[in-house]
């Protein structure tokens, strides 16, 4: 025998557990701006520019994954815009429109992080 109340529990449990995610996600979006900030010191410093851009677009990718399944849909596009910038950056070494579009999409990604920031 099916046991009915367990089912109609999980959604309310899912969602519970949703939202505790969503919280710690929010608690961790400056920390997140941080980290982008100091990749991009790192790159404009000449402090090994490919493991700097290696960084944002492992940083992107992550967001990109994560925040949309949060309900962060517009961190989650923005996230994935500057993983696909950052990606051609550095197949593109030499090329100056291609890292100037990836320092456009990580600008782009930290002002929806902030945008999230709790007042």
């Amino acid at each position: 025998m099916r046991d009915d109340r367990k089912m109609t529990d999980m959604p309310a449990a899912l969602s519970q557990a949703i939202a505790g995610m969503r919280l710690r996600f929010i608690d961790t979006i400056e920390e997140k701006i941080l980290h982008l900030e100091a990749a991009l010191a790192d790159l404009r410093s000449g402090n090994d520019p490919i493991e700097a851009a290696r960084k944002i677009e492992m940083a992107s990718h992550s967001l990109a994954g994560l925040a949309p399944s949060l309900g962060f849909a517009d961190i989650g596009a923005a996230a994935v815009t500057s993983e696909v910038a950052w990606s051609k950056a550095l197949e593109e070494r030499d090329s100056d429109p291609a890292l100037q579009a990836a320092l456009d999409a990580v600008e782009a990604l930290m002002d929806r992080l902030e945008a999230e920031l709790p007042e």
